[in-house]
């Protein structure tokens, strides 16, 4: 498993990519050079508060990802470049708010600008065709955040199982709260479902904290 820490290891203002490197989504938003541009930095200087993290975990040499947000082409870079992941099956996403799906940020946020959007769940799927997947009662607040279809999004129910590789899954809990839809993931191999497995908690318990529910 791979933990990547947004304003740190992805969405770094310090950080330089080719135009090449970057989603069609979010090469407007670059210089010519590759340069970020003004906007670009604000969004990335904004990433470094919020400390959102993003999961990866890989088996049989694909990658799921858990909460990509922020700097999608960053991330499909870094895991590429640094950690050799070759294929991304499938995303995950614990809740509904922009800092772990990305969409249309509130005005409030951006001094009265609209139009500002943070990258995640749509690029994820429209620029690398990744199938994205979401708590069934936050799907509709995404699509309409992001600028998606409802029909794009997997909705994710209490109960049910996603595949990861051969040998594992990742069995959904509906643990409404933080938003209606929030659900936590637990990762657990297919013959050792009764084993404790990893939990991902996105924001109903923090590290260290107990979270926002």
């Amino acid at each position: 498993m791979i933990q990547i820490l947004c304003g740190r290891d992805i969405a770094n203002t310090t950080t330089s990519f080719p135009s090449s490197s970057l989603s069609s989504s979010s090469s407007s938003s670059s210089s010519g050079d590759g340069l970020l541009s003004d906007e670009k930095k604000k969004i990335f200087e904004f990433a470094a508060q919020m400390r959102n993290y993003v999961y990866v975990i890989v088996v049989d040499n694909e990658a799921v990802l858990i909460d990509p947000c922020w700097d999608v082409s960053g991330l499909i870079k870094e895991l590429k470049e640094r950690f050799g992941v070759k294929k991304v099956g499938k995303a995950l996403f614990t809740h509904r708010h922009f800092d772990h799906t990305g969409g249309l940020l509130p005005r409030f946020m951006t001094g009265g600008r609209s139009g500002v959007r943070v990258e995640g769940v749509k690029e994820i799927s429209s620029d690398y065709g990744i199938k994205v997947y979401i708590g069934e009662k936050d799907v509709t607040a995404v699509a309409r955040q992001s600028g998606m279809k409802e029909s794009e999004i997997v909705a994710l129910k209490e109960g049910m199982c996603v595949p990861v590789g051969k040998m594992f899954h990742i069995e959904i809990i509906e643990t409404p709260g933080h938003t209606p839809g929030s659900c936590c993931f637990r990762l657990v191999h297919k013959k050792a479902s009764s084993d404790g497995g990893i939990l991902f908690t996105g924001d109903t318990l923090f590290i260290g904290s107990c979270g926002r529910s």
